[in-house]
């Protein structure tokens, strides 16, 4: 099997709910990693669902593609699908020339080589990101002087993998769980257009990107199809609420 990393740019906000009884002020809220407590996370079965529902679309549900991929209710599927993790986020610039800085954190990095190295994949590496465990935000860019009202460092030394992942600009934090996500009020009308409910959602902003692999047989040649249809042939849609425009998403193999 070999191992394809991709990476995906939420285009618009996501939902993809945990589906947990709450008693918070949050009625609907995401789906978080059990280990990385905090950071938005899409399950594995969430991830091939998806991209089985994008593929059927184009192919049809009884191509034997899509048998081959991912599997029918006689036969599992040739290819493997891992949980797509958030590598970063929008984070608000409250000094300097943008409106906001994409933030990774070191605990997301660790989790991220860690995961690529047990399935083959070692080019990706952030030496000295231990280093940056002092709450502050070391941001690749000098124009970025503060980051949601705490001070920014320009980082002394360039990670061109991360260049790789998220561009030019970027922050590097020791970790996000201290910076919620936002929280969207949703409201339900009767056939008057009064209000009957309010609950509030939270969500995975637009401009957040995950990362997730897929486990492929050998120079299989549904692959490079595969690929095509779910880099070039988008948006791929996750999560709920579609309908009203969330969760579109472009992908691409990193």
């Amino acid at each position: 099997m070999t191992a394809h990393l991709f990476l995906m740019e939420c285009i618009t906000n996501m939902h993809v709910g945990s589906g947990d009884v709450n008693y918070n002020i949050i009625d609907n809220e995401v789906e978080k990693d059990p280990v990385l407590c905090d950071v938005p996370v899409i399950h594995a079965s969430g991830v091939k669902g998806a991209l089985k529902e994008h593929c059927e679309a184009r192919w049809g549900k009884t191509d034997t593609k899509i048998i081959k991929i991912f599997g029918d209710k006689d036969n599992p599927g040739q290819y493997n699908f891992f949980s797509a993790g958030l590598i970063a986020r929008p984070l608000r610039v409250s000094n300097g020339n943008r409106p906001y800085v994409l933030t990774t954190a070191v605990d997301i990095l660790k989790h991220f080589t860690t995961v690529l190295a047990g399935v083959g994949i070692k080019k990706y590496n952030f030496p000295g990101i231990k280093e940056f465990n002092d709450n502050k935000f070391h941001v690749s860019v000098d124009a970025v002087k503060n980051v949601e009202g705490k001070e920014a460092e320009t980082l002394a030394q360039a990670f061109p993998a991360l260049t790789t992942l998220l561009g030019a600009e970027y922050a590097i934090l020791d970790s996000l769980r201290n910076y919620d996500l936002p929280v969207l009020a949703r409201n339900v009308l009767d056939d008057k257009g009064i209000s009957q409910n309010i609950w509030y959602e939270e969500i995975v902003p637009h401009k957040s990107r995950f990362w997730f692999i897929v486990l492929a047989p050998d120079n299989d040649p549904c692959f490079q199809t595969f690929k095509t249809e779910i880099t070039q042939n988008g948006p791929v849609q996750f999560g709920g609420n579609a309908s009203i425009g969330y969760g579109f998403t472009a992908i691409s193999e990193v």
